[in-house]
């Protein structure tokens, strides 16, 4: 991942940490369509609800398509040179995630690139494609037991136990 951050650091870029999460008295089945754009469980060999994501979030304007394109490129060619070089780690890495996520112009959509372990646990680390009608958005985060993605997303700073922090003009 430290290949794909100086990618994310040129003018127009806009970052800021995000932290999602729930603890394990925080029922994930009955919020998950009010709540929740998406979600996935440890299975039996973790906790039933409690889960956490920590990442940075990277957003470009919609009017920047251009740069957009050529970051998501630019990070989908370099993730999967680095399971190329890397065939010891157990990865995730899902083909034509650039291409899905670009079709939506008037919607919001947040799909996984990459996911490898870290040999921490339950714990891995993510890489994910986003639009909404605003921009396009890089995120990456470090993953732990389950694992839950709020509608709002792409502009939360946090979100714990259905509490939610939004970034500077978030809210709308």
């Amino acid at each position: 991942m430290e290949t794909i951050k100086p990618l994310l650091k040129q003018k127009g870029i806009k970052s800021w940490n995000f932290k999602w999460a729930q603890s394990d008295d925080y029922d994930i089945d009955s919020n998950r369509y009010q709540e929740f754009e998406s979600s996935e469980r440890v299975g039996s060999f973790g906790p039933k609800n409690a889960g956490q994501t920590l990442g940075t979030m990277y957003f470009i304007p919609r009017e920047q398509k251009e740069l957009a394109e050529v970051i998501f490129t630019s990070i989908d060619s370099t993730t999967l040179h680095y399971t190329e070089i890397h065939p010891e780690q157990m990865f995730r890495y899902i083909y034509r995630v650039k291409e899905e996520v670009m079709q939506y112009s008037e919607s919001s959509n947040i799909s996984t690139l990459f996911e490898g372990t870290t040999g921490k646990g339950n714990v891995s680390t993510r890489v994910f494609f986003g639009i909404t009608p605003k921009g396009f958005y890089v995120a990456i985060a470090d993953v732990e037991n389950n694992f839950c993605i709020p509608k709002e997303w792409y502009k939360l700073k946090s979100f714990i136990d259905g509490k939610k922090e939004y970034i500077k003009g978030g809210k709308d």
